[in-house]
């Protein structure tokens, strides 16, 4: 009885992820007339939406050793990379730690979805909306570090890591709930967090004698 509860599940909700990527799909065509332009810059590939805009839309190569652009050059025109498409970085993945650059402002419909290596995230500052799945069987993922005022739109974030937290900063504490959607909100200071990862750690005494002549 509980595998057929757990397949009805299942199909219920690989139906639901259809519907909603022919939805995302077809809006998002309809608002674009560069349908048919896309970019390759090193690992990543871009869509171009609007005059301005661009789309992440796949990975090339799961072995990056660089962070995703807030920008992208095409034709002597500069792209700002707007989004995160659906079920873009999943068929390559194999990062820990990602950024997504400010300029981005939506992650789309499964973006990130069973991206099992991932285990922190920091999102743009402009974010506005993650779309639902867009984190689902992450079951790695422990820390989302957020940059905004106010938490964005969130229904992405199922069956991740028991100890998963969403961090905010602190300056902004009055505007941000105990939990969100179930997930604890801590406060996180951006400034101090770099400064201890571009530190090196003090030695201690017996580190120095060790290494004295």
């Amino acid at each position: 009885m509980k595998i057929l509860h757990f397949s009805v599940w299942l199909i219920i909700h690989l139906i639901a992820v259809f519907l909603l990527v022919l939805f995302v799909d077809k809006s998002e065509r309809q608002n674009s007339s560069w349908d048919a332009v896309f970019i390759t810059k090193g690992p990543f590939c871009f869509h171009i939406i609007d005059k301005e805009s661009v789309r992440l839309v796949q990975l090339s190569d799961k072995k990056i050793t660089e962070p995703i652009p807030s920008t992208v050059e095409h034709m002597g025109r500069s792209y700002y990379v707007r989004s995160i498409g659906f079920f873009s970085m999943i068929k390559y993945f194999d990062w820990s730690d990602v950024v997504i650059p400010d300029s981005v402002e939506s992650i789309g419909v499964g973006a990130f979805l069973g991206a099992h290596t991932l285990t922190n995230i920091t999102l743009s500052a402009n974010l506005d909306r993650i779309n639902a799945y867009a984190f689902m069987w992450c079951t790695e993922l422990r820390s989302v570090y957020f940059k905004s005022d106010t938490p964005p739109s969130i229904s992405g974030f199922r069956y991740c890591h028991p100890e998963l937290t969403f961090y905010y900063p602190e300056e902004y504490k009055a505007n941000w709930p105990e939990t969100l959607n179930g997930i604890p909100c801590r406060p996180w200071n951006p400034e101090e967090s770099a400064n201890q990862l571009s530190e090196e750690p003090e030695k201690t005494e017996e580190q120095t004698e060790s290494i004295s002549p």
